[in-house]
């Protein structure tokens, strides 16, 4: 049985999943780190929907350490990066071992969602993890 796909129409839907939602949380009481806001963006440019540079800045605007020129170059990096073999860079996912996102995330023993097959996310990055699979 495949998981349960959830719609993302807007940056809130993503506080469905305990991850996003912790991490939410934590950036409206921190400074946030250039990793958080980095992992952030690079999910939000993977969706198979169209988010632009200024939805992401309305969506941020509500956190105390927004700043709008910081916010811009993410993204904009973000938007250019791409790894050694020409490809976009993967997203956050569910087995990353990363221990800041270790902090976010519930343990996948306690959480019903995943974070590459419980949304839409662009073909692209379906197309890589056939890829690694093989």
């Amino acid at each position: 049985m495949s998981p349960e796909i959830h719609l993302v129409e807007l940056i809130k839907d993503l506080l469905e999943f305990p991850c996003f939602q912790s991490l939410h949380e934590t950036l409206q009481k921190s400074k946030v780190t250039r990793w958080e806001l980095y992992s952030f963006v690079r999910y939000l440019l993977s969706l198979d929907m169209e988010v632009s540079n200024e939805d992401i800045h309305d969506w941020f605007q509500q956190y105390p350490w927004y700043d709008r020129a910081t916010t811009e170059y993410q993204v904009n990096y973000e938007r250019q990066q791409q790894m050694a073999d020409g490809k976009d860079p993967m997203p956050i996912g569910c087995n990353n071992e990363n221990r800041n996102w270790a902090g976010h995330c519930i343990g996948r023993e306690n959480c019903e969602y995943s974070l590459y097959h419980s949304v839409e996310l662009d073909q692209k990055i379906y197309d890589r993890l056939d890829s690694y699979s093989h």
